[in-house]
């Protein structure tokens, strides 16, 4: 509460597949914004009132919006190279915006993540809609 309100941005992979969640499958290149703001989103939040803005940086695919030492999917391996997760806590600084993360430390791109795991991401959240 003390928080108040904030953005919460989820940009990734699954922006350009159109899909709400994927497996860690989909080519590093698929990953393609053509006209990449982040500081327009910052702005946006400001404008709006917003007093923080928190970033998905990684979701359950793997995908990192940052250079990643740890793996190639990641920008770096994309066309689009920019550090997403840089440029949002630039932004935010530059509009006094706090900058908060979201990390997924479920990771479909690695094997060590059970192969069973399975989502029915067409009904789930309607489901929990009528509930």
């Amino acid at each position: 509460m003390e928080r108040g309100y904030g953005m919460f941005v989820h940009f990734g992979m699954n922006t350009f597949i159109e899909q709400e969640w994927s497996e860690g499958k989909v080519p590093a290149t698929d990953y393609a914004p053509t006209a990449l703001d982040c500081d327009q989103w910052v702005k946006v939040a400001h404008d709006a009132g917003f007093r923080y803005v928190l970033l998905v940086t990684k979701h359950h695919d793997g995908f990192c919006l940052w250079d990643s030492k740890l793996t190639d999917y990641d920008v770096a391996s994309s066309s689009c190279t920019t550090d997403v997760v840089g440029a949002v806590a630039e932004a935010c600084k530059k509009y006094g915006l706090k900058f908060g993360l979201y990390y997924s430390l479920w990771d479909r791109m690695n094997p060590l993540t059970p192969a069973k795991t399975s989502i029915n991401t067409s009904t789930s959240w309607q489901a929990s809609l009528k509930n």
